[in-house]
């Protein structure tokens, strides 16, 4: 039987390419390492990792039993964590995913303010894709996503609760940061960056669309990179990057943000969950969120 003690130790080489690293962080012996490997190893029949007098590197075999295993791991100290949490007398817990930056100034009063009415609620926070968050919810595993866009999505429901200007970014002194505002016809011919990950195909997809549509020609770089990361390929003239506004309140060396004109619309961002989903905490989140759309389209209204 594979115990998890070794996966754990396997994982933990993995991250450090190196037994004797290993060891340190695990405060083991190098030999303890070595030797549980190898019996998990033998149990599997197949090498986890490759030996070399630099350290190690992970087979493909190996590569695919650890990715699969940290996520196994991740769902059982979830699992653990939740039942210490419901032993303790707390009153349930809510797993939000996110697709949205945390900078959000209404995702970040939302998140706030349930967490000071609700104090005894454990609350999750889960980045990811929103087909993997939308998959999540239908499986009861996640109560609710935060996601960009307004498609009706089956079997879930959805509440738009803000929207965002969409910008450019820019690396700091390129042509284009001498303008207030951008319009389409003015990023013809320029490189844009997007991520493999998503939104990096949606975000392909429409800038590609637009601009054949008018007749401009354009180049698209994909880089397997956080949203962080991206910003700083900006900022190295790798290209130019479409941004949210929320993006913006983020501040990144070498980086300057220019809004589009008006003939983009704002992007809308909301909340999508499962009309079965019978979890109180995520009725009061819904209640919370409502009432917040609420009471800032009055302020707007009264603004007007």
């Amino acid at each position: 039987m594979i115990d998890l003690i070794s996966v754990r130790l396997a994982i933990v080489v993995s991250q450090h390419l190196s037994m004797s690293r290993a060891a340190a962080a695990l405060k083991t012996q190098p030999s303890v390492v070595s030797r549980r490997l190898r019996e998990l190893e033998e149990k599997l029949g197949v090498s986890i990792f490759e030996r070399h007098p630099g350290g190690v590197r992970t087979t493909i075999a190996g590569r695919r039993f650890i990715e699969r295993m940290a996520l196994v791991l991740s769902e059982f100290d979830y699992a653990v964590k939740s039942a210490s949490v419901a032993g303790k007398g707390t009153e349930g817990r809510l797993s939000i995913g996110v697709f949205a930056s945390l900078t959000a100034p209404f995702l970040r009063r939302a998140l706030q303010a349930f967490r000071e009415r609700n104090p005894h609620v454990d609350v999750n926070i889960l980045e990811g894709a929103p087909g993997a968050h939308v998959a999540r919810i239908r499986e009861r595993r996640l109560d609710v996503s935060i996601v960009l866009g307004n498609e009706d999505i089956p079997d879930c429901e959805r509440m738009i609760l803000w929207k965002e200007r969409p910008f450019i970014a820019l690396e700091a002194g390129h042509r284009l940061t001498e303008r207030s505002e951008l319009f389409w016809r003015d990023l013809s011919g320029e490189v844009f960056v997007v991520r493999r990950q998503e939104p990096g195909p949606t975000i392909q997809d429409y800038v590609v669309r637009t601009l054949s549509e008018m007749g401009h020609q354009i180049t698209i770089l994909r880089f397997d990179v956080s949203r962080e990361n991206l910003m700083h390929l900006v900022s190295l003239g790798f290209g130019i990057a479409l941004a949210s506004e929320s993006t913006t309140l983020t501040e990144f060396p070498g980086v300057m943000f220019r809004p589009f004109s008006s003939e983009v619309e704002p992007v809308p961002f909301g909340a999508v969950w499962s009309p079965s989903n019978d979890n109180p905490a995520l009725r009061r989140f819904l209640s919370l969120l409502r009432q917040m759309v609420v009471e800032r389209d009055h302020v707007q209204l009264g603004a007007t």
